[in-house]
């Protein structure tokens, strides 16, 4: 649960991570900004999305269903991400993908909150992943 008060019903926890990503890309092009889904060939496991809001620094938003975390794979490429002081959400619920994106169109990015990558954390030591969640 987010350190942010939250309120998501029984219903949306039931929603796919697409409509989710897809509110969030929506909601990114109505204030201005782009949502690019973000695929790379040559490297597996990247955050789905990259945005860019006006007045805010490029960030990631790594969607995921109700209650799921990143697979060890994506846990490594967002720790690798992280490493290189780049902003790295990963999200569960369109309330918390609206916090980000309004206030990522203001020029404030949210803080992320702390989260443990054991198994990727001895490659990338020199920083400390944080998550909003």
């Amino acid at each position: 649960m987010s350190r942010f008060r939250v309120r998501v019903t029984e219903s949306q926890k039931l929603w796919k991570e697409a409509k989710v990503e897809d509110d969030g890309r929506k909601l990114a092009k109505a204030l201005g900004g782009y949502a690019y889904k973000f695929t790379s060939p040559a490297k597996r496991s990247v955050p789905d999305r990259l945005f860019d809001m006006p007045a805010s620094p490029l960030f990631f938003i790594e969607y995921k269903r109700w209650g799921e975390k990143p697979t060890e794979n994506q846990e490594r490429e967002i720790a690798r991400l992280l490493s290189r002081g780049r902003y790295v959400y990963v999200i569960d619920n369109i309330h918390e993908a609206e916090q980000v994106i309004r206030s990522a169109a203001t020029g404030i990015l949210l803080p992320m909150k702390e989260y443990s990558i054991p198994k990727a954390q001895h490659l990338y030591d020199n920083k400390t992943p944080f998550f909003l969640g």
